[in-house]
């Protein structure tokens, strides 16, 4: 959803239901007719009603289907259980999506969380086997942020993990993270 609600939204329908029978002639309470057709200066207010009851129709069609950006409501914030595992950032993003995102929001990605960490000094680019990744600084590290070497299929990668404190560091600031996109 963009800047309306789905209550306002509602209200738009049925306000476009009543432009449409009043386009057609008719009053929309009890249905008599508000003019006579043939009549040349009702035409103008004919044509008036179609076009405001077109834009309003695709007003609400691109609401609609337009998630709104992810945000966190304080009691959102409390439900979203912290592990006493470290947790990679995919893992916990989907926990936060899990217990705080609404249906009709976007998802918070992981690549915004390790973005504000990065803007912040909690992350800084580092090289390992000759490739660049997000690692934890001294001031990522302080706040719960390691990183674990792990052996794939075909190379050795580094992952993040994030430890409890780590994970109540983000909740702490999501509403920054969410902010800096």
């Amino acid at each position: 959803m963009g800047k309306y609600s789905k209550e306002q939204l509602a209200k738009i329908v049925y306000a476009v239901g009543y432009l449409e029978k009043m386009k057609s002639g008719l009053h929309p309470n009890n249905g008599s007719m508000l003019f006579d057709e043939s009549d040349a200066k009702n035409k103008g207010i004919v044509n008036c009603l179609g076009f405001v009851c077109e834009v309003l129709g695709e007003l609400v069609k691109e609401e609609s289907s337009t998630p709104r950006p992810f945000a966190m409501t304080e009691q959102a914030r409390r439900s979203v259980p912290i592990s006493s595992e470290n947790l990679i950032i995919s893992k916990f993003t989907q926990i936060i999506n899990e217990h705080a995102r609404e249906p009709d929001m976007q998802r918070l990605r992981g690549r915004q969380i390790t973005g504000w960490l990065l803007k912040n000094g909690y992350l800084e680019m580092k090289d390992f086997n000759g490739k660049k990744f997000r690692g934890p600084s001294e001031k990522g590290i302080s706040v719960g942020i390691s990183s674990n070497e792990y052996l794939g299929a075909d190379a050795e990668y580094l992952v993040n993990l994030y430890s409890a404190d780590a994970q109540r560091f983000i909740l702490d600031h999501i509403d920054d993270i969410i902010k800096s996109e």
